[in-house]
């Protein structure tokens, strides 16, 4: 059963200016197997870690690539941390390279190739 997806429910929390999705992996991979069997299958994420962050405050043009979108995943403890000391709000880390393994157990389990 595929639910529509509300890209605005995905948005768990704002900081620096840049919304990341802030629930746990298998959420995260529930909601993209969703757009990979639908047929919106174009969409945009984005691993952020706090370097993204720090370059996304000083360079306009990466700031609104991240405001773009479709997902920015919390990819590294420094946002966990900010989370938490400025959303109060509890996030999980979500490595790019684990999401990518993920990702790959998935297409080929589904057959989405």
């Amino acid at each position: 059963m595929n639910k529509k997806i509300n890209k605005n429910s995905l948005k768990a929390l704002k900081m620096f200016d840049i919304e990341f999705f802030g629930s746990d992996k298998r959420v995260l991979l529930r909601v993209i197997n969703g757009w990979l069997a639908s047929n919106n299958k174009n969409k945009w994420i984005a691993t952020v870690n706090p370097e993204f962050v720090m370059k996304a405050s000083k360079d306009t043009h990466f700031l609104n690539i991240l405001k773009k979108t479709d997902l920015n995943v919390v990819d590294g403890i420094g946002l966990v941390w900010a989370a938490r000391y400025l959303t109060k709000k509890t996030v999980e880390v979500i490595p790019g390279s684990d999401l990518i393994n993920d990702l790959c157990k998935m297409a080929e389990k589904k057959r989405y190739f």
